[in-house]
């Protein structure tokens, strides 16, 4: 194999259209679901995506995670079970913004590292310098190192709140 890049696998999960019969929800040119009235509807498809592995990925054993949203800020060691973000009120975190859903993400500490799991329909931005920008919906993502992360939208916007976080 001479191409070294890395590569992700994929697994969807609950994949409901192999059953339907009826010609909608239709899906517009990027393939985002259209409701009969014309309206988009996020694409619940991209909402069971899975990231399983990714090889030629370093493991970090990572053991401190620090979050800072505003004023607020967390800290965290190895043994966090769950840490749920959201703007519902029975969350860890709550983030009143209009585009966060009620349980938007969850934190967790799997295999010696922090791992960041969007399960909204709006999905999760976030920044590292490693990796630069990318988009969650429906994935997980070890943390590490420093970065930023946006629920809902993406990075860049005055009046969203950001989360910043550090992992040693």
């Amino acid at each position: 194999m001479a191409n070294a890049q890395s590569k992700v696998y994929v697994h969807r999960e609950n994949d409901r259209r192999a059953n339907q019969s009826s010609q909608f929800p239709l899906l517009d040119s990027d393939f985002n679901i259209v409701r009969k009235d014309r309206r988009h509807v996020a694409d619940r498809r991209k909402a069971n995506l899975k990231l399983i592995w990714q090889e030629n990925q370093p493991i970090r054993n990572t053991s401190e995670l620090s979050l800072r949203i505003g004023e607020e800020s967390y800290f965290f060691d190895n043994s966090l079970e769950k840490f749920s973000l959201g703007r519902s009120l029975h969350v860890d975190v709550r983030i009143g913004t209009r585009f966060v859903s009620k349980q938007h993400a969850n934190i967790s500490y799997l295999d010696g590292e922090f791992v960041l799991q969007d399960i909204s329909l709006n999905g999760t931005f976030m920044e590292t310098e490693e990796l630069g920008k990318i988009r969650l919906q429906g994935q997980k993502v070890y943390l590490f190192g420093e970065g930023k992360i946006s629920l809902g939208e993406p990075l860049g916007r005055e009046d969203q709140q950001i989360i910043y976080f550090h992992c040693q």
